[in-house]
């Protein structure tokens, strides 16, 4: 499910050391509507999610499906965790990373990006 319920609680971060994308969205988070927002278009039965960030100040959509690097040991997500069975949080560090190039680019990632 996308959704169950939407809360800074609901962000779990796993070995992708990323915790200024995931401080984001955790305080995002407190106003559930502005999650909402990020999600452009959805289908659950495709596995298909539009979502949009802004890059350089520009709204950017960005395409992602629900597959998600796993542990071969345990199925677990390698990198964010969703508490439950939602994806939310997972999908938008998913559409974050492929906007900056890959998981591992997310992870390089310094303020000077941003400015």
């Amino acid at each position: 499910m996308l959704f169950d319920g939407i809360d800074s609680n609901d962000v779990k971060q796993g070995l992708l050391g990323v915790c200024y994308c995931l401080a984001t969205i955790s305080d995002l988070a407190q106003d559930p509507q502005e999650i909402v927002k990020i999600f452009k278009f959805y289908d659950l039965n495709l596995g298909f999610y539009v979502l949009r960030f802004y890059a350089g100040g520009k709204p950017t959509l960005v395409v992602v499906d629900d597959y998600f690097p796993c542990n071969n040991s345990s199925l677990q997500p390698l990198f964010s965790k969703p508490i439950g069975l939602e994806v939310w949080v997972l999908l938008i560090e998913k559409a974050w990373a492929k906007l900056v190039g890959s998981y591992f680019g997310a992870e390089e990632m310094t303020p000077e990006h941003f400015m």
